[in-house]
């Protein structure tokens, strides 16, 4: 029961686990887009530098260009490899491939066949439909990346390419109509891989940091924890030691009216009752040596027999000593006859299911006090036709009592709280030590429970 009434807080494990999974999407969204950021780096300096070259070497041979175009349209494709080899433009496309990370050229006439590659099993395809050529022979440069396990259905790459290629429209001499296209292969592996090794200590960097930041938080929530715990244990030790100081203070209530109680009925009472019997000695007394043919009492003896049942009330309402005499359940039983013969409206049923030997001494009083004090409060409340279950028994969370109440009309707030009658019963039971609680039926009845730990 205590522990019910302790909340566990395990901040490690859930802030713990919070935070990783924070820090790990944190980590995981700051990798992705800084990837993104030096992927598109690498494609913006590698489209860029290769539209640099092949316009840069379209402008450079251009004039040789043009003559190349012209001779393949006038010559057909038996030409080619005769002009190839007899001019300089052979040389310079060499020069292009040795000095600078190019890995293959193309040229195209107007119609999208291949009139020069460096891979000589192309020359002779038709490309038109390639939308690079279609936008090139538009007077439209397009650049773009083929990465690896890329395929192009019209370049056959292959999957140890990382290239970037370029079309850029060649023009006539006098810029007045697009005559071919030239298309460059640069290879980018080196610019992926040194990408690659930036991503990598990107990815490392990131790691070791959240995993230092998640160890400094945890190292926190564990200190946090540790705090929390011992607060808890602390509030712990003093919510026992107010019980058993309430407990304690119950039982010294208890002994103290019983102490009273013993008091009024054996000396005060006493002394009433025979003060009484001397008195009715000396009166009777009196009436024979004045002849006095009346037998009415005198009101002085009604007036002692009225005090002495009124102390006798009280000391019982202080302390019934059938508790002591007869024991809980007898004691129950005739609280509920008494009360059911003061209301005739409400119905009161007791059931104790108990033995009288298991029930502590301190126990008893205190389950008496709460009857006697509700049951009283409940009569005065005035609530309507109803009936009144009471039921003492052994659950598995400790010793329970429970008042189970079932109103035509209720009255106040008294559907679910520990109110208009109730209210004792919830303190005694929390300064006793135990667990209050109050809760709606299926059938419209609410029962009040009190429960002791074994």
């Amino acid at each position: 029961m205590a522990a019910k009434r302790q909340a566990k807080i395990h901040l490690a494990r859930f802030f713990g686990l919070t935070s990783f999974i924070s820090i790990s999407v944190t980590a995981l969204l700051i990798i992705v887009f800084i990837r993104g950021l030096i992927v598109s780096s690498v494609e913006a300096i590698s489209e860029q530098g290769n539209s640099t070259l092949t316009n840069a070497a379209v402008s450079f041979f251009s004039d040789e260009l043009n003559a190349f175009i012209e001779l393949v349209e006038r010559d057909g494709e038996a030409g080619v490899a005769a002009m190839m080899a007899s001019t300089h433009l052979r040389r310079h496309i060499h020069d292009l491939l040795r000095e600078t990370s190019v890995v293959r050229v193309k040229i195209y006439d107007w119609s999208g066949r291949v009139i020069y590659s460096t891979k000589s099993g192309q020359i002779g395809r038709m490309q038109e439909g390639n939308l690079g050529f279609a936008a090139a022979i538009s007077g439209n440069e397009t650049t773009r990346i083929l990465y690896r396990d890329t395929f192009n259905l019209f370049d056959e790459e292959t999957a140890e390419d990382n290239l970037v290629q370029t079309y850029v429209p060649i023009h006539a001499l006098d810029k007045s109509t697009v005559v071919g296209v030239f298309e460059i292969y640069s290879d980018i592996n080196d610019q992926i891989k040194d990408a690659g090794a930036s991503v990598a200590g990107l990815i490392i960097g990131v790691v070791v940091v959240m995993v230092i930041l998640f160890g400094i938080l945890f190292f926190h929530i564990k200190r946090a924890e540790r705090i929390v715990k011992q607060q808890q244990r602390e509030n712990r030790e003093r919510q026992h030691t107010l019980e058993i100081l309430s407990s304690k203070m119950l039982t010294a209530q208890e002994d103290e009216k019983k102490r009273i109680a013993d008091e009024l009925h054996e000396d005060v009472v006493q002394t009433l009752v025979a003060v009484k019997f001397h008195l009715e000695n000396q009166l009777q007394q009196l009436g024979k040596d004045t002849d006095s043919s009346t037998n009415e009492p005198d009101p002085i003896v009604k007036v002692l027999q009225d005090a002495a049942r009124k102390i006798r009330a009280v000391a019982v309402d202080l302390r019934n000593p059938s508790l002591d005499d007869f024991g809980l359940k007898t004691t129950i039983t005739s609280m509920v006859k008494e009360y059911s013969s003061i209301s005739d409206d409400l119905n009161f049923v007791a059931t104790v299911q108990i033995p009288e030997e298991e029930i502590p001494l301190e126990r008893k009083n205190i389950i008496y006090r709460i009857l006697n004090e509700t049951l009283t409060a409940i009569c005065k409340l005035g609530y309507s036709a109803g009936t009144i279950k009471i039921d003492l028994m052994q659950s598995p969370e400790g010793m329970k009592l429970g008042i189970e109440t079932n109103w035509r009309d209720e009255i106040g707030n008294d559907d679910l709280g520990a109110v208009d009658g109730f209210g004792s019963m919830r303190e005694k039971t929390i300064l006793s030590g135990g667990d209050f609680s109050s809760v709606r039926n299926d059938s419209g009845s609410v029962s009040r429970v009190s429960v002791w730990p074994n």
